[in-house]
């Protein structure tokens, strides 16, 4: 959920009385953000009170239980447990099923709940089918009736929690309750989606030239970077008019899970726990609607890190209160630890109590809320000022006091230098290298492992030289020896009338929203390979462009291509075209080698080859 709640006066069309009854009882943090934009790593971020730069957590490919510092880590619902409380869970709480959370089981309430992504609406107009892409089956809205609603299981989760409300205990509780919406799908029972008008609601405000002073690596992350859409979200959504729909389901389903929250804020209330249990109230992440042409998560901006944050403690806690020290989740566990009086975890934690907040919201904070989105992209959140750095050393500031839209970079004008410089000493030093969602090079794919991800945003492909070997036969077939891209740049070695071939897919620079149709560059060689004994094909792409085919050793054709002009989000498959994914080349998904391969290896970055 995004900062669209009445209290945070994210959305003018919000509705989301529980929530704000909520913030009315305890102190709401109005300049709290995710630890990371996206579910896994923001999950993993909160549970851990580990940031994605320690652990290696930056993207939901990354997995828990091959992290080392997640392995030597006491998730807080086990510490807490091992502190003596009776833990309960249910709902969306993990990202998955780690191994290292089974000992810590959810109860009868299922552990993801109220996902239901094939559940669509009977009047949904499947406006995308005609697409190519990684554009999921999660892309949907609409108001759901009767079994259909029925299936979404928030409703079920707040039951179940109602229920453990209800009764009483003899050790101290945890309970955590997980709802799903607003996650995608957008869709919602009936009556919250007839809450709101498609004509009258208010479209996010969009500046036509926001892009303009962006790095390369914003404008991706923004417009062109994770599961993509071919042609372009924003394109395609706002030209098949669509936005306002994406818009409706958005809100009906903050409405619908604000019910939900509801319900169990009432049994609490009613229960023999009212006065004496803290209430902690946030989201893993926000969301994009448009603003800056994005949609979805996957971003350093406010729209995707700012979050609902409340936390009431009886007789701390000043009704109404609010606070807008840069806070994020990360704070979460250590806030718990010291508002229990429990023990610290063996573990460092990467946040801080916030208990002299809750005492004295006016309290010096001294820190800015930092948000991680891959290897060394780290986002930094005062009061005032976001400082944006990436990977590649580009930066973005935005002055929230004269531009709360975050519409224009000022991060060169040289009067900033000591308003970056002092916030700069805030961004982590060492960043681990993704566990499975980014990779060094060179990387080598068989059989046995035949795939790669490269999801979160980096430098190390762009305008950089790029070298594929691969070692195939004695069997041959036309297809796929190795794919990498998403929908909008990528590169491919294939076999097409039994001949190799190199291909380069890019989009035009400067980038922009309405200019993402890729061109595509190809190399084909005149040599047809010789069946019956092993061959090493090689396509490299030189730093200026030059394009060289070999076939053992020997070069069979020459050309010239442009560099990656934007990094190749998305898989980099073996022996065929990834699911849903763009063909990089001249040939038609999946197209899969039929021969056999021994194995390819890349090469990418470093000096030009």
């Amino acid at each position: 959920m995004n900062d669209w709640v009445g209290c945070l006066n994210g959305h003018p069309d919000a509705i989301t009385p529980n929530i704000d009854r909520l913030a009315a009882r305890g102190t709401l943090f109005t300049n709290a953000h995710t630890a990371a934009p996206v579910c896994n790593p923001s999950r993993a971020a909160f549970l851990s009170g580990r940031g994605p730069w320690t652990t290696g957590i930056y993207h939901n490919s990354d997995n828990w239980d091959q992290s080392p510092a997640l392995r030597e880590s006491a998730l807080f619902p086990r510490h807490f447990r091992n502190q003596g409380y009776r833990v309960m869970m249910g709902g969306k709480l993990y990202h998955g099923a780690p191994k290292m959370a089974k000992d810590i089981a959810h109860e009868d309430a299922g552990q993801m709940g109220g996902q239901s992504f094939r559940v669509i609406a009977d009047d949904f107009p499947d406006p995308f089918k005609d697409l190519r892409g990684v554009h999921n089956y999660a892309v949907h809205w609409g108001g759901l009736e009767g079994d259909k609603a029925a299936q979404l299981s928030d409703p079920k989760i707040a039951t179940w929690a109602s229920k453990r409300l209800s009764q009483t205990y003899d050790d101290p509780f945890l309970l955590m309750v997980g709802f799903h919406r607003p996650h995608t799908p957008l869709t919602s029972p009936k009556e919250f989606w007839d809450q709101f008008d498609r004509e009258k609601l208010t479209l996010p405000p969009l500046n036509p030239n926001d892009l303009e002073d962006m790095p390369w690596m914003g404008r991706q992350v923004a417009i062109a970077g994770f599961q993509g859409m071919e042609g372009g979200h924003y394109k395609q959504i706002t030209e098949r008019g669509h936005h306002r729909d994406i818009l409706k389901g958005y809100l009906a389903a903050c409405a619908f899970v604000d019910a939900q929250i509801g319900k169990v804020l009432d049994t609490l209330d009613a229960s023999p726990h009212h006065d004496n249990t803290i209430v902690v109230l946030f989201s893993d992440h926000g969301w994009g609607i448009g603003e800056r042409y994005h949609f979805k998560k996957w971003g350093l901006w406010d729209d995707t890190t700012r979050i609902p944050f409340i936390i009431h403690v009886p007789e701390v806690t000043a009704p109404g209160s609010r606070t807008d020290a840069g806070v994020t989740l990360l704070d979460l566990y250590p806030t718990l630890v010291d508002l229990s009086g429990i023990d610290s975890p063996s573990q460092p934690l990467d946040g801080r109590s916030l208990r002299s907040l809750l005492e004295n919201p006016n309290a010096q904070w001294g820190r800015p809320a930092l948000t991680t989105y891959g290897p060394n992209n780290h986002a930094l959140r005062t009061s005032r000022w976001r400082y944006i750095r990436w990977a590649d050393g580009s930066e973005e500031l935005y002055d929230h006091k004269n531009d709360p839209n975050e519409w224009s970079n000022v991060a060169n004008d040289s009067s900033n230098d000591q308003i970056k410089s002092r916030l700069a000493r805030h961004f982590p030093k060492n960043n681990l290298p993704a566990i499975a969602s980014d990779h060094a090079s060179p990387v080598t794919l068989t059989p046995e492992k035949n795939s790669l991800k490269f999801s979160a945003v980096q430098p190390n492909f762009v305008d950089q030289p790029i070298t594929i070997r691969a070692i195939i036969g004695p069997k041959f077939s036309d297809g796929v020896l190795l794919q990498h891209g998403g929908q909008y740049c990528g590169y491919a070695l294939y076999v097409q009338n039994g001949k190799p071939a190199f291909a380069i897919m890019n989009v035009p620079q400067p980038l922009n929203w309405n200019t993402l149709d890729p061109t595509r560059d190809i190399l084909i060689s005149d040599l047809t390979l010789n069946p019956g004994k092993k061959h090493q094909i090689e396509a490299r792409l030189h730093r200026d462009g030059t394009t060289i085919l070999t076939v053992d050793g020997t070069e069979v054709a020459r050309s010239r291509a442009q560099t990656l002009s934007i990094h190749p989000t998305g898989v980099m498959q073996l022996g065929a075209v990834p699911d849903k994914h763009l063909p990089v080349g001249d040939y038609q998904p999946p197209f899969p080698f039929e021969g056999s391969i021994e194995s390819v290896t890349v090469e990418f970055g470093g000096e030009s080859n």
